[in-house]
């Protein structure tokens, strides 16, 4: 019976999955390889200097762009070479963990015959033995802004969130979101100091281009446009892969996250119901909900990018 509580094959599963990429590299031909391997490098995590010159404004104008760093690090767009916007804001960051109870709801209403597959179906889409974990409830983590720097057309921002967030569960304690203002806004996003963990998370990162209710969005699954207020009962009204949203006043791309979470923050709420478009749209960076063969605690830095291009 040695070995059955190991957790080391599904752990050398997930390495298999980064070594077919690994693979694939090496078995390209001398330039390619090259090319390649530079462009994963590009990828990977590179934590900036200190801020070398912390200012305390919170208002900005950067070639053209108007914006307004808010207190949860996220940052409000007024105007753009004159043009004014309503309630347009970018990169609102978030790290929600689940207690027993959503969970065990989820399990319930996500799964079919639960009697004849519940032998399988509660280690695969639940996490048995969540219920012994003491005070342990739905909580969400914003983040805040420690320290801003602007340079050019860039402005960086370094958050940071609850100590509890870091400490006892999985949020990453420093995130650093740096913005490119162009003909369109760039958006990198890298987090450091992330411990594994086991709870139920999901890191947000949210966006709002003045969607309203009753008001066209659109989003791209394998470039053909859907609209996600428009899906047949029993599908997935809240959560859908598309890496571009084009709506209220400008597109969004997700380059490296193509799920994301239409009206709000939505992972194990489990109904018929639309989110609201006004709450905004949220990348889903990283969660454990699905037992897959992809790591289900990780604790590793991380970088997406973003684009941003308003109408």
């Amino acid at each position: 019976m040695a070995g059955l509580c190991s957790y080391q094959k599904m752990e050398s599963s997930w390495q298999e999955q980064r070594e077919y990429v690994e693979n694939a590299v090496k078995a390209l031909p001398a330039p390619w390889k090259e090319e390649a391997e530079k462009r994963l490098a590009l990828l990977r995590p590179q934590q900036p200097a200190a801020c070398a010159v912390p200012i305390g404004e919170r208002e900005f104008i950067i070639n053209g762009y108007q914006v307004q760093v808010e207190q949860d690090g996220s940052l409000r767009l007024n105007s753009y070479n004159g043009k004014v916007y309503e309630n347009v804001w970018l990169g609102r960051l978030v790290y929600e963990i689940f207690g027993a109870k959503t969970v065990f709801d989820n399990l319930e209403a996500y799964n079919r015959e639960l009697e004849h597959t519940r032998v399988w179906a509660e280690g695969d889409f639940s996490k048995p033995g969540l219920d012994k974990v003491s005070n342990l409830k739905d909580t969400a983590y914003s983040y805040r802004v420690d320290q801003a720097e602007q340079s050019g057309n860039q402005l960086r921002l370094w958050l940071v969130t609850d100590e509890e967030a870091g400490e006892r569960f999985g949020a990453p304690r420093l995130a650093v979101v740096t913005y490119t203002f162009g003909e369109r806004v760039e958006i990198d996003l890298q987090w450091f100091q992330k411990d594994e963990n086991r709870i139920p998370e999901g890191l947000f990162f949210g966006m709002n281009l003045n969607y309203r209710q009753g008001e066209p969005v659109t989003l791209f699954k394998l470039d053909l446009p859907i609209d996600p207020y428009h899906v047949r009962e029993g599908g997935n009204r809240k959560l859908h892969v598309s890496p571009r949203i084009s709506g209220g006043c400008g597109e969004i791309r997700s380059l490296h996250a193509p799920l994301v979470s239409v009206g709000g923050r939505h992972l194990y709420d489990e109904n018929e119901n639309y989110g609201n478009p006004a709450d905004g749209m949220y990348y889903l960076l990283c969660n454990n909900r699905w037992g897959t063969n992809f790591p289900l605690w990780y604790g590793e830095n991380a970088r997406f990018g973003f684009t941003v291009e308003l109408n």
